[in-house]
């Protein structure tokens, strides 16, 4: 005895189904089917049914809060779409197929697991809104330049390496013109780099400072730093160039610390030392205080177990 074929139509609910036919019927151009237009239900769309793919009369097109993992090839049926909303779903990877939309004015594509973009991208030339925020995304294609006529660009909570976070946060312009300067001119590495010693005073910090410069430096007693001091340690690297790095002492007395939240950055090495003699250190504090500023920066703990 065979067993009957699943209906994949049966599995989509009822709902669902209703408000497809009737966008067929009416010859609807805005349909929305995304999880939240059905009071948030349990079932949600895990592909995109064909019966919508034959609205070809579609130019609005929500499936945003359901759990799609890949688009059709025959997603490219939808020649009008001016506006695809594909926000929180589970999309890896986009089709290169989608860039057959050539009307497309606005793309969501936030809250995904997207790595990359598609070179072919730039096909989609009359974009002017792009919402890639909450994705897996590190680098952006330069080929993103050429969609000249869009004017908003999305990219928060990426872990984007390029362009870096002090260029996307500028805006679309300041992309262009950063993947446009790479492109003309390349890249090298910055040899450059800033390590910030914290902790409470008379932890150690600036000794820990003079003896990272001078290995040889005799440990002794040193005057409590006032405020902030910089101090700048170069050292040769194996493909002999000069690397320069930015030692920032900071004082540890109460006084000090409302300022140093102007000074803790991203894209640094902190180090936070602790006096094991006095057993003072508000671990809590000084971890809370770099985890809040510097964006997930390196952090050595060092324990100064002087006697």
């Amino acid at each position: 005895m065979t067993s009957p074929k699943i209906n994949k139509q049966n599995q989509i609910p009822q709902s669902f189904q209703e408000r497809i036919q009737v966008a067929k019927d009416k010859k609807i151009k805005n349909l929305d089917l995304s999880n939240d237009a059905f009071g948030n239900s349990d079932k949600k769309l895990t592909e995109i049914l064909n019966k919508v793919l034959e609205l070809e009369l579609l130019e609005v097109l929500n499936l945003s809060s359901n759990k799609l993992t890949k688009l059709p090839d025959s997603i490219t049926k939808l020649t009008n779409l001016t506006i695809l909303d594909l926000s929180r779903n589970q999309l890896t990877t986009l089709p290169d197929s989608i860039t057959k939309l050539t009307n497309l004015t606005t793309l969501y594509l936030s809250a995904n697991k997207l790595t990359k973009l598609p070179d072919s991208i730039t096909k989609l030339t009359n974009l002017t809104i792009l919402d890639l925020s909450r994705n897996q995304l590190t680098t952006l294609p330069d080929s993103i330049t050429k969609l000249t006529n869009l004017t908003t660009l999305y990219l928060s909570r990426n872990p984007l390496e390029t362009p870096p976070i002090e260029i996307t946060e500028k805006g679309i312009e300041a992309i262009r013109e950063y993947l446009q300067q790479i492109k003309e001119e390349g890249t090298d590495y910055l040899y450059e780099a800033k390590l910030l010693i914290i902790g409470e005073g008379g932890a150690g910090k600036t000794t820990l400072a003079n003896k990272i410069q001078n290995p040889d430096y005799k440990l002794q007693e040193e005057d409590s730093t006032k405020g902030i001091e910089v101090h700048q340690w170069n050292f040769p690297t194996k493909n002999e160039h000069e690397f320069q790095m930015n030692i920032w002492d900071f004082g540890g007395q109460e006084i000090y610390h409302a300022t140093h939240q102007f000074f803790l950055i991203k894209r640094s090495l902190y180090i936070l030392v602790a006096d094991t003699r006095n057993e003072d250190t508000d671990f809590y504090y000084w971890l809370n205080i770099a985890e809040l500023l510097s964006d997930n920066s390196p952090l050595l703990i060092i324990k100064n177990e002087r006697q």
